[in-house]
């Protein structure tokens, strides 16, 4: 069954996701945009592509950074 597309329904998903997102900020995360240019651009869609998404493909590269701190 899919999403009702009544106005009542998207406004209750709209402050459903606003209410998540306010809480993983609340916990100490953060938001952020990234601009690059095309030839890391062009890495990135590869990788978010093999990853399935874009946040999966920054996680990978978090957590297979080297640790410096």
């Amino acid at each position: 069954m899919g999403n009702s597309k009544t106005e009542r329904a998207k406004a209750q998903r709209a402050q459903t996701a606003r209410a998540a997102q306010q809480k993983v900020l609340d916990a100490g995360g953060i938001r952020f945009s990234l601009l690059l240019e095309p030839p890391y651009a062009q890495q990135f869609i590869a990788l978010a592509e093999a990853h399935g998404s874009k946040k999966a493909a920054l996680l990978y590269l978090l957590q297979n950074a080297p640790k410096t701190v």
